[in-house]
């Protein structure tokens, strides 16, 4: 019998060469094998096991937002990815993190046994649960302060009357200084909530206006659009001042702001600007050196906006100013304003004059203000409805009081009688138009569209509507878009859908504009990610800057002339409260429950104890030609406010700081002007 060796000398070969048998394969180097495993980690595609979380009670799974996070090192304010969120799906880097010094630390705290049950437990949880409704108390009070302009000094005035009234409010931060670190906080959370807001968001715009007070302080207001799957989010971002008025060091103040308001150091909120809004001055709109030019020097594709309610006002001043007829109405509305609204025996006999022709007492409404052109309405509305009263009153007056006689004069001209009735049939639907413009969480389209909706009808269906404009989009925001995660590529297809679904269920719902882009996305979730940020790319467009304009309107109210002095800081953190938090009504200084646990909580701070809540933006309107509708031949409806014609009466009273307007005539002024007029009417 042949042994082995033999057989393998005879048949001239291996064992591997044997039938049946697959041949041995060549050995690989270490490179090769460190390659091998380089592709193969390249391909794979990690996903969290459930059954990773047995034994650790600590590791939860965000489905959401695809990452795990550790509840122990998040309860007690570590750092880490742990905490802010892992998408490293590997076990080794679980077991890492259970082997770290933080995460020991963290689990000693956490799974230490709460003697509860104790009599000692019971008296510490008693006394926190008491410090707890103190501090809500003390913090509702602070809200209601900065939300109504009042002074840091009437929060000790609303402490005392809580006292009185029987409510435990203890007998520390009962100062106004402890009021204005209140109002800090508060102002602290509810930015921080604006900031994790706009970490989601793909886009935004910005709007500015600047304005000086009359301590000769210059401000800036920032404002902040975007939308998130049709739903537009407009939020205040800063109040500040910038080292000039000068359009390079507005810029700079603004590139500085979205720094501040951005995390890692990378100015991340910069990087997603897509447009602009501001009103015309030659520093914020300047073709060469203005801060629209300088923003389109970084990014060309930004969309730059003069606001639509600036251009519709400015328009129509332009238009008549250079009118004879336009001039004298002006200087009778307002000569009738300063001499009854500043005259008490004036009033008080123009008051008589209505009682003895058995009218409606009214006074006469100021014509200037930020948006002029409701002002002027309503005081041509007071002038017509009382005009009977005045023409009295003045007639009997212009025998002892020469400004009554000159005002008489006016009001007696057919001439300027004519031109004040047509003038009010023009105001009207401009007026309404101003007040739509005006509105929160209007698009660039339907403030355009409302321009042209007196003389616009509905066109017709095009099976094409859209895909001229969904091009252009796509031309001149290719760079953004592919920067936001897009696939350029699916967006026509994707429209396409979009407009078949819509046909296919709000078809009853075009006409008459109740449809929402908000609505929509809720109804097609999927298959239509990329169309979606076209649609939230567009809503993200800021058509005015309203809200800007508002801004200065509520520092006057809370920087009076007795609070001259108030720290700019102080004064945004009252602004970034009573615009971003929810009224009185709704407030909830929800206090954080860490403070409620016993034997080993850290001492409270100001500024880790308050979450405000938030309340829901609306959702915008979808224009009529926004979407292709099956519809023909219809008129397009012009969105009309129900505005009754609300003219002051006797009892109403002015508020005790008026705002100076630059374009307002000074009362001084005026008289001299009414003095020409009656030279005129002599000669």
């Amino acid at each position: 019998m042949l042994t082995r060796s033999k057989r393998s000398k005879r048949t001239g070969g291996s064992d591997s060469a044997r039938p049946g048998k697959a041949p041995k394969r060549p050995s690989r180097t270490s490179d090769q094998v460190t390659e091998a495993k380089k592709k193969y980690e390249d391909k794979r595609v990690r996903e969290f096991k459930t059954h990773w979380t047995d034994g650790r009670p600590w590791l939860k799974y965000d489905n959401e937002n695809s990452v795990m996070y550790c509840t122990y090192c998040k309860e007690q304010g570590k750092g880490g990815k742990f905490v802010s969120g892992c998408t490293n799906f590997r076990i080794d880097t679980i077991q890492n993190h259970e082997v770290s010094s933080p995460h020991i630390s963290a689990t000693s705290v956490a799974e230490r046994p709460l003697p509860q049950n104790s009599l000692s437990a019971k008296a510490i949880n008693s006394i926190k649960q008491t410090e707890y409704d103190r501090l809500s108390i003390l913090f509702r009070n602070a809200h209601a302060v900065a939300k109504h302009h009042l002074s840091f000094k009437t929060y000790n005035v609303i402490c005392k009357l809580d006292q009185a009234k029987g409510l435990d409010v203890g007998n520390s931060y009962l100062n106004d200084k402890k009021a204005c670190e209140f109002v800090k906080n508060i102002a602290s959370v509810s930015r921080n909530e604006t900031r994790d807001l706009l970490k989601k968001t793909p886009f935004l715009s910005l709007t500015c206006d600047g304005s000086s007070d009359f301590m000769g302080d210059e401000y800036e207001s920032l404002w902040v659009r975007s939308a998130q799957n049709g739903k537009i989010i407009e939020k205040f971002l800063d109040l500040g001042t910038a080292e000039s008025a000068g359009s390079q060091d507005i810029f700079n103040y603004m590139k500085a702001v979205c720094f501040e308001n951005s995390e890692d150091n990378t100015n991340q909120l910069w990087s997603k600007l897509i447009g602009f809004c501001s009103d015309g001055a030659s520093n914020m709109q300047g073709i060469r050196n203005g801060v629209a030019a300088l923003m389109k020097r970084e990014n060309p594709e930004i969309v730059v906006t003069h606001c639509l309610a600036h251009r519709v006002e400015l328009s129509f001043k332009d238009a008549i100013k250079s009118s004879k007829l336009y001039d004298k109405t002006i200087t009778l509305l307002l000569g009738l304003y300063y001499l009854y609204r500043r005259g008490p025996k004036q009033k008080k006999a123009l008051k008589r004059a209505f009682s003895a022709l058995n009218m409606t007492k009214i006074l006469p409404t100021r014509v200037g203000g930020t948006r002029w052109m409701p002002h002027m309405l309503r005081a041509i509305n007071v002038i017509i409805k009382g005009y009977r009263g005045f023409k009295a009153h003045l007639e009997s007056a212009s025998h002892e009081n020469p400004k009554a006689e000159g005002l008489a004069k006016i009001l007696t001209d057919v001439a300027v009688v004519t031109f004040m009735l047509n003038l009010k049939e023009i105001i009207s639907p401009l007026n309404r138009l101003s007040l739509i413009l005006q509105k929160q969480n209007l698009t660039l389209y339907n403030g355009h569209a409302q321009i042209k909706a007196t003389t616009e009808v509905l066109k017709i269906c095009k099976p094409k509507y859209g895909d001229h404009e969904i091009h252009l989009v796509k031309k001149n925001l290719k760079s953004t878009l592919i920067r936001s995660g897009m696939d350029i590529e699916e967006v026509n297809t994707e429209w396409a859908i979009l407009k078949s679904l819509i046909y296919q269920r709000y078809s009853n719902r075009l006409i008459d504009g109740a449809l929402t882009w908000g609505s929509v996305f809720e109804t097609f979730r999927d298959g239509l990610d990329n169309i979606k940020l076209v649609i939230d790319a567009l809503l993200s467009l800021p058509p005015t800057s309203v809200n800007n304009e508002t801004t200065f309107s509520r520092t006057k109210l809370s920087k009076g002339k007795r609070r001259g002095h108030l720290k700019t800081d102080t004064l945004k953190d009252l602004i970034q409260v009573e615009i971003e938090t929810a009224n009185v009504e709704q407030f909830n200084p929800k206090l954080d429950d860490r403070r409620k646990r016993v034997g080993y909580s850290r001492p409270s701070r100001l500024t880790e104890t308050l979450q405000t809540n938030t309340v829901d933006q609306e959702t915008v309107v979808v224009g009529h030609d926004e979407i292709d509708t099956p519809a023909a031949g219809q008129d397009i409806q012009m969105i009309v406010i129900n505005q009754e014609e609300d003219c002051s009466t006797d009892e109403d009273e002015d508020s005790g700081e008026e705002s100076e307007d630059e374009n307002e005539l000074a009362e001084q002024e005026l008289f001299s002007k009414l003095k020409k007029i009656m030279k005129n009417y002599e000669e």
